[in-house]
């Protein structure tokens, strides 16, 4: 890169195209910015997160589901609910500290930790919390890209223009950073909360 830009230099130099008090910083950065990515503070928020969100959504539903007849409407609601709550952290910052395989696989392993000590008449609650909690990054990011659609969106927030834009506003990674912190902070709060419940859906 430093010879390419050595001799790019040097011709515009000849040229007159850079004078007393040039332009030479412009022409550094413009060819780094050719051979070196620039840091990307806003990327896909951490699928644990969701995850973790939607698991600690199910405790808003569980006395619904041992009202008994509208069981399934409460289903679908949660569903919908946690796919929504999905779409709301994706808009505020966040940032992916960790490497894309573990996300999954800590994300995968959250269910696993609960599904053992939560009685099982809520297990169909927490594993459609917990599967309205990752379905657009599944079906977006996933099943889309194995079938070779890897462009191709069905959740707005997804959206290439709209990653765009979310990139060219949270560009400081402490903010990003602490909002994923306040994103874990609440599901633990909501836990505290909801403690009541929390021990109703766990096995005695």
């Amino acid at each position: 890169m430093k010879s390419k830009t050595r001799g790019r230099f040097c011709v515009l130099f000849k040229s007159g195209e850079i004078g007393k008090g040039g332009h030479i910083r412009n022409i550094v950065d413009a060819e780094r910015q050719d051979t070196e990515p620039s840091p990307v503070y806003y990327k896909i928020m951490m699928v644990t997160i969701h995850a973790a969100v939607g698991i600690s959504a199910s405790l808003l539903f569980c006395k619904k589901v041992d009202a008994g007849p509208s069981k399934m409407k409460t289903y679908i609601t949660t569903l919908l609910l946690n796919v929504a709550l999905h779409g709301f952290f994706d808009f505020l910052p966040h940032s992916h500290l960790i490497p894309s395989i573990l996300d999954i696989i800590i994300a995968l392993l959250i269910p696993a930790l609960f599904i053992p000590f939560v009685k099982e008449k809520y297990l169909i609650l927490i594993l459609i919390c917990y599967l309205g909690s990752i379905l657009p990054d599944v079906i977006d990011l996933g099943v889309f890209r194995v079938l070779g659609f890897g462009a191709f969106r069905i959740f707005p927030w997804h959206l290439i223009e709209v990653d765009s834009f979310l990139n060219s506003i949270y560009t400081n990674q402490f903010i990003n950073v602490l909002f994923d912190v306040l994103a874990v902070l609440a599901c633990f709060v909501l836990i505290l909360s909801k403690r009541k419940d929390a021990q109703l859906m766990l096995c005695a």
